[in-house]
């Protein structure tokens, strides 16, 4: 296997950990809730029997492959780059409140973080995700990694994000809605 098939099989394993654990998390609380901490390796588990599925099955190579010429190749690299560093970045100024705890330990959800990658945009990670799988599928050519950045940027923009947006108006009010004001949701520069 070459690294581009490498790098699609990879991206199209991890991309089903995004919605099994953004939308339980918002979308079934009662769910959440009872299984406290223990939701964790629950998502996990599911998360890595799709994620052998699409490995063994090589599910990732399904749509088939487009070659594309290599100025195209170095656009996807750049993406790709920039969105490692992006998601680094936000994980660095969120440290462990990334992984969901305000949901299951109230208090570490008191700060909203407005510094580094958050005061470009509102939601850095998604827009992270977006750089890698787009990327991601101009390095690759797969068009499976192509149909899983559109999936990835139309889930985020349409249910998670405004499911997330509705969580931090109620936990940070007007200070929430004064920082939507000054800062775009998931593209620097662009009100959307």
């Amino acid at each position: 296997m070459k690294w581009s098939d490498w790098l699609a099989a990879l991206s199209t394993a991890f991309w089903p950990l995004i919605p099994l654990f953004w939308l339980p998390l918002h979308l079934l609380p009662r769910v959440r809730k009872a299984l406290g901490l223990f939701f964790y390796p629950v998502i996990v588990t599911l998360w890595l029997i799709i994620a052998y599925l699409v490995l063994t099955r090589k599910i990732f190579a399904a749509a088939g492959v487009v070659n594309l010429p290599a100025p195209v190749r170095v656009l996807g690299a750049v993406s790709l780059l920039a969105g490692l560093l992006l998601q680094v970045l936000t994980a660095l100024y969120l440290g462990r409140r990334i992984i969901g705890l305000p949901h299951f330990r109230p208090s570490a959800a008191n700060t909203l973080v407005t510094e580094g990658p958050f005061r470009l945009c509102r939601h850095p990670t998604y827009l992270a995700h977006s750089l890698i799988f787009f990327g991601t599928f101009l390095l690759s050519g797969y068009l499976t990694v192509a149909l899983v950045a559109l999936l990835d940027l139309l889930l985020t923009r349409l249910l998670i994000i405004p499911l997330e947006e509705r969580e931090l108006h109620e936990r940070f009010g007007k200070e929430y809605e004064a920082y939507c004001r000054e800062t775009p949701k998931m593209l620097p520069g662009f009100r959307l």
